[in-house]
C-alpha cells in the first residue's frame, strides 16, 4: 500500500488531467454557491469577510439546490472510483458521466444509516454522561476514533454496488478492521499528515489575503482559498477510499 502512489495516480495522465479540471470546476461552483447561501443566512457577520450574496432570494435558492446536486454527483464519483479499483486494473480516474447520480442513489441509504448511527450514539452519550465529565470525553474519543474506519464499509459496498444488510452493521465494520487494522492505522496517519500540509497551505492563503490592499482582492483570495481547500479535501477522500478498496482487495477478498 502506498498513499503517495495513490495520489500520484490521481494526478498523472492526460485523461486524469481532464477529470481533475472537471472536478475542480464543480467544487469551485459548489463553494461559490454555498458561500452565497451562507452570506444570505448570516448577513453582515459572514458577508464582511467572504463577500455579499446576490440580492435575489430565488437566485440563492437555485444556487443552494445546484450545490446539493453537485455534492451528490461528487459523492457518487467517490464510490465509482472505488468500484473501478475493485473491477479494473486501470490507474485512470472514472469518466465524468451522469451515471454518478445513479451510484449516489444506490449508496445514499448506506450513508444515511451511518450518519444516523453517529447521531443516535451522540445523543445517547449526551443523555448518559454529564457535560465535561471524563466519561463523556472517553465516549466521544471512541466515536471519533472509529470514524476513519467507516469508509471500509463504503469501499466494500462499492465493489458490486449492491446493498446488503451486512454493510449497515457496525459488527461487520469491526470484522473488516480486525483483518487490516495496522495497515489502516498507517493509512490514517499518512492521510492526517497530508491533511495537515494542505491545511497549512490554506492558512497561508487566508493569511496572505489579510494583507492585500483592497477588500475586493481580499474576498476573492479568501473564496479561492475555500475552493482550493475543498478541492484538496476531495482529492484526499479519493485517495483514502481508493486505498481502503485496495486493502480489502489485497487482504480480504
Amino acid at each position: 500500500m502506498n498513499f503517495l502512489t495513490e495520489l500520484k495516480s490521481i494526478f498523472t495522465g492526460r485523461h486524469n488531467l481532464y477529470c481533475q479540471l472537471s472536478i475542480f470546476s464543480l467544487i469551485g461552483l459548489m463553494a461559490v454557491f454555498l458561500n452565497n447561501k451562507l452570506t444570505t443566512l448570516l448577513g453582515g457577520i459572514y458577508g464582511a469577510y467572504f463577500g455579499f450574496a446576490p440580492y435575489t432570494p430565488y437566485l440563492t435558492y437555485f444556487q443552494f439546490l445546484a450545490s446539493i446536486i453537485i455534492f451528490m454527483y461528487l459523492v457518487g464519483y467517490l464510490f465509482k472510483y472505488s468500484h473501478d479499483i475493485f473491477n479494473s486494473n486501470s490507474q485512470n480516474l472514472p469518466e465524468i458521466s451522469l451515471d454518478c447520480f445513479s451510484v449516489f442513489l444506490k449508496s445514499a441509504p448506506l450513508i444515511l444509516a451511518w450518519l444516523s448511527y453517529y447521531l443516535i450514539f451522540s445523543v445517547i452519550g449526551l443523555m448518559s454522561f454529564y457535560v465535561f465529565s471524563p466519561q463523556l470525553y472517553i465516549y466521544t474519543a471512541v466515536l471519533i476514533c472509529f470514524l476513519p474506519f467507516v469508509p471500509l464499509c463504503f469501499a466494500k459496498f462499492s465493489q458490486n454496488l449492491n446493498l446488503e444488510w451486512k454493510y449497515f452493521s457496525p459488527i461487520f465494520a469491526i470484522r473488516l478492521i480486525d483483518k487490516i487494522f495496522f495497515p489502516m492505522l498507517f493509512l490514517i496517519f499518512l492521510t492526517a499528515i497530508f491533511a495537515g500540509v494542505f491545511g497549512g497551505l490554506i492558512y497561508l492563503i487566508f493569511f496572505g489575503a489579510n494583507h492585500l490592499s483592497t477588500d475586493t482582492l481580499k474576498i476573492s483570495v479568501r473564496i479561492f482559498g475555500i475552493c482550493f481547500g475543498m478541492y484538496f479535501l476531495y482529492i484526499l477522500s479519493l485517495a483514502y477510499i481508493g486505498q481502503c478498496a485496495k486493502l480489502i482487495k489485497q487482504n480480504i477478498n
